[in-house]
């Protein structure tokens, strides 16, 4: 980050001696005061457990988990403590409280916490200070279930600076309640990979780089603050994250050329409820070119321009027809059945009337084509259990996005209405970009969750995708970035193809037993504080290791028709006519990925899946000996199915499932599932 000079407009005291009655609400306009609100004047009453203090080495010393901390009216100075104590000594002796050099001098770091409680007697009354411009005033690492209420934080004059007023790390659970965060910290609030952050009823002011600074974090939640004269770059600076803001008000900032209100780009979730905002900030949201990820709700209030408007829907019919170019949809609470209404349309005249939502037909019924750019769908709630999207046909895509930049789902729960065989997604994505899936529940019987061909830049937040009949999601071909932050994957499992390119990264995740399996041994990418699955099946094999070796002795096995039922998934293969002989996923001769699932059924029929087409290979089967079954296309056999297993002394390993086809045969592994 670059430094920045900043001039501060000194208060003006001779308001002062306009009437005594003011002199105490004046009082708290400058540095470190209450900045107007009368709560901040409310005194408060400490409980019976907690640890009083009224100086900032009995702060700094009480700090420990389970602390519950009453901080009596007083200037807390934290550079004036610097200087009574031996940072070597205090850091070698305290266990929660580390103090970390920075820039100039140091910070407070506290790490390691968890259920602190700190309050403060009045938030007018209990200022805590780091005179040090490039230094946190407080910084949070690694702690979960904080507490901090009814104090003012911020730094000491407006200068450079590069420290935060408050800034947590690997944090869940916060609360800041009626607190008063002033600059010229950079950001009153800096979170980075952080679950569950509920601020209330606080002013943040002042700040030189902006109001907040979010990242890789979710559950963010603003209610009832004053956010007002920040200065800087980005004011709502966010990236992988997702931010409430509800009945806040927003004034005076933007103060400088280079000033944005919103981080211009399509990677988060920030929803407005109830919130007001001065003429600038109201310009900067009714200009923003990529505002899919913004909502902004029919009782916001601007001033000087007229924001961006919601289109407020009660009904499928109503959710079908608003879908526009940059349409921001707000779904009232219930259940919204897209069939009910879209099998009912002339479809050829409702898709000459829609430009950017099409119906398209598929082998059991209809769905809907979206192609328009910066198009959101939030529940009114936020919460996915309120609202939920249903489609009756299970071979057709709930959600269809072709081409599309800057789509945003939000507070939702979207899947088909019965199980079955399918072969429709819940979300598929084709060549679409800025994709946002926060706070959302997706269940089968789709096929696959989030499904994407060619996409770049997809971000699952807060979310749940569970109970699909092949995968949570699949990805072909990808660019840019695929995120899940603080999101279930227990869909029976994943598929990574040809995506090279992609970086691809989970935070705070859980993996059902299928996505652990084939996740959890992939270096190319990168999860952190992940919860995983017990192991159970290693998906790759290659012929230096374990399946290589024992291949050419395998040996035929009498089987019946239930052993071969069932799911199986392509592990190698060996093509007589060109000599290959690779582990899968590999390349077929067209440079498309070779990646195979195959389900048997008991009716005598069987659909083979790759990853390049979304439409399976159907063919059927019957037992023709006790050693083999044939494989039947329109009436002729084409190969067949064998199953073979290690010798007795290598009993540990499971049978193989081979398929033979005109001199190519594909080895494939049993995956435990229903077919």
């Amino acid at each position: 980050m670059q430094n920045r000079k900043l001039t501060i407009n000194k208060p003006c005291f001779a308001l002062l001696l306009v009437l005594a009655l003011l002199a105490g609400l004046l009082a708290g306009c400058g540095k470190g005061g209450g900045g107007g609100n009368a709560a901040f004047t409310e005194k408060q009453t400490p409980e019976a457990m907690a640890v009083q203090v009224a100086t900032m080495d009995e702060l700094m010393n009480a700090i420990k988990p389970g602390a519950v901390i009453f901080v009596k009216n007083g200037d807390y100075n934290f550079q004036e403590w610097l200087k009574t104590v031996d940072a070597d000594k205090w850091n070698t002796t305290n266990q929660y409280v580390y103090l970390e050099f920075a820039t100039t001098s140091f910070q407070a770091i506290i790490h390691g916490v968890d259920h602190l409680s700190i309050t403060g007697e009045t938030t007018s009354g209990v200022k805590l200070v780091n005179e040090d411009t490039y230094a946190d005033v407080l910084n949070f690492d690694d702690c979960h279930s904080i507490s901090l209420d009814h104090m003012t934080m911020g730094h000491g004059e407006a200068g450079d600076c590069t420290g935060d007023v408050l800034e947590f790390y690997n944090c869940t659970d916060v609360s800041l309640d009626t607190m008063d965060l002033y600059g010229c910290g950079t950001y009153g609030v800096n979170a980075s990979y952080c679950h569950g952050i509920n601020i209330s009823g606080t002013t943040i002011r002042e700040c030189s780089y902006g109001i907040i600074s979010i990242g890789n974090s979710t559950d963010v939640n603003f209610r009832n603050c004053e956010l007002k004269d920040c200065t800087g770059y980005y004011q709502l600076e966010s990236w992988n994250s997702e931010l409430l803001f509800e009945s806040c008000n927003f004034s005076g900032n933007g103060k400088g050329d280079d000033c944005e209100f919103i981080a211009d780009d399509s990677n988060k979730s920030i929803y407005f409820k109830g919130c007001s905002f001065s003429e600038w900030e109201s310009e900067q949201l009714t200009n923003m070119e990529n505002g899919g990820c913004v909502v902004c709700d029919e009782n916001c209030k601007f001033k000087g321009s007229d924001g961006r408007k919601p289109v407020i829907v009660k009904t499928a019919e109503d959710l079908v027809n608003a879908i526009d170019q940059g349409a921001m949809i707000i779904l009232e609470p219930g259940t919204y059945n897209l069939s009910e209404y879209i099998e009912g349309v002339d479809m050829s005249s409702f898709n000459d009337s829609h430009s950017f939502v099409q119906i398209t037909d598929y082998f059991d019924g209809r769905g809907i084509e979206i192609y328009g750019d910066n198009i959101s769908f939030t529940g009114r709630t936020g919460k996915a259990k309120d609202t939920t999207i249903l489609l009756e046909p299970r071979y057709a895509h709930c959600f269809s996005m072709d081409g599309t930049y800057g789509t945003f789902f939000r507070g939702l729960t979207v899947g088909h209405t019965q199980t079955g065989d399918c072969d429709g997604a819940v979300m598929q994505l084709s060549n679409s970009v800025g994709s946002v899936f926060a706070d959302c529940d997706l269940y089968g019987c789709g096929t696959v969750g989030i499904q994407s061909y060619g996409g770049d830049d997809i971000y699952v937040m807060n979310s749940n995708i569970h109970d699909c009949s092949f995968a949570s999601f699949v990805l072909s071909e990808g660019n840019g970035t695929f995120v899940g932050s603080n999101t279930i994957f227990d869909g029976n499992g994943c598929s990574i193809y040809d995506c090279d390119d992609m970086y691809i990264t989970f935070d705070r995740c859980k993996f059902g037993e299928w996505e652990s399996n084939y996740l959890y041994f992939d270096d190319s990418i990168d999860a952190y504080d992940c919860e995983w699955h017990e192991i159970t099946y290693y998906p790759e094999y290659s012929d230096d290791g374990y399946f290589g070796d024992f291949r050419d002795n395998l040996s035929p096995q009498r089987f019946d028709q239930y052993v071969i039922m069932g799911t199986w998934q392509g592990i190698q293969y060996y093509d007589s006519n060109e000599d290959l002989d690779l582990s899968l996923p590999a390349e077929d001769e067209n440079g498309d990925p070779f990646a195979l699932t195959l389900f048997i059924y008991d009716d005598g029929t069987a659909d083979l899946f790759n990853a390049v087409d979304a439409e399976p290979v159907n063919f059927e089967w019957y037992m023709d000996s006790d050693y083999s079954a044939a494989i039947v296309s329109e009436g002729e056999i084409i190969g067949s199915f064998g199953v073979s297993a290690a010798p007795e002394d290598e009993a540990d390993v499971p049978i193989f499932l081979t398929m033979n086809i005109d001199g190519t045969t594909v080895w494939f592994d049993p995956v435990p599932l229903d077919p």
